[in-house]
Order: structure tokens, then C-alpha cells, then sequence
């Protein structure tokens, strides 16, 4: 249930047009990789999007996400992660 609301969440919060629908890349990085899933923890991807990341595109979202909100998010981002990786049979 948080995954699906969180991908709404990544639909309505400006994700897309950097990150792409499915969050497989495009300006911004792929965020559901094998190399994004595990170099960085879900507690990194939730500072991520509160924050921001200094010297890219990426902007603070805390203005315009609730702590719970970044958190459905970033559970989005891990289960469409393990989704596409465990289809592809990586």
C-alpha cells in the first residue's frame, strides 16, 4: 500500500521529468537499479529527496513533502527496484 502511494506521490511531486515515470532514469539518475539499490540505503534516498543534493539538479523536497510522504516514496523506489531486477533475472 505505501508503494503504491508513493509512487503517486513520485507521479505528482515533479519526480518524472528528471527520473522518468518508472523511475528508471532520464535527466536525473535510474533510481530502481541494481547499482542505485544497493550503494545507497533507504535512509540515504529519504535525505536525498528531503535535502536535496548540493552541486546537481536535485532539489530539497521538504517544502513539499511530509516526512511520511518522502518515506512512501522511497518504498516505491524499493519495491519498483526489486520488481524489475527480480524480472530480469538479476
Amino acid at each position: 500500500m505505501a508503494a503504491r502511494e508513493g509512487q503517486g506521490l513520485f507521479a505528482r511531486s515533479g519526480c518524472v521529468p528528471c527520473h522518468g515515470p518508472n523511475a528508471e532514469g532520464g535527466i536525473g539518475p535510474n533510481l530502481v537499479d541494481n547499482e542505485w539499490m544497493y550503494r545507497f540505503s533507504p535512509g540515504m534516498d529519504y535525505r536525498t529527496i528531503r535535502n536535496g543534493r548540493r552541486g546537481t539538479p536535485m532539489v530539497s523536497f521538504k517544502d513539499r513533502l511530509t516526512p511520511e510522504q518522502t518515506w512512501k516514496i522511497v518504498e516505491f523506489l524499493l519495491a519498483k527496484g526489486r520488481e524489475i531486477n527480480n524480472s530480469s533475472g538479476k
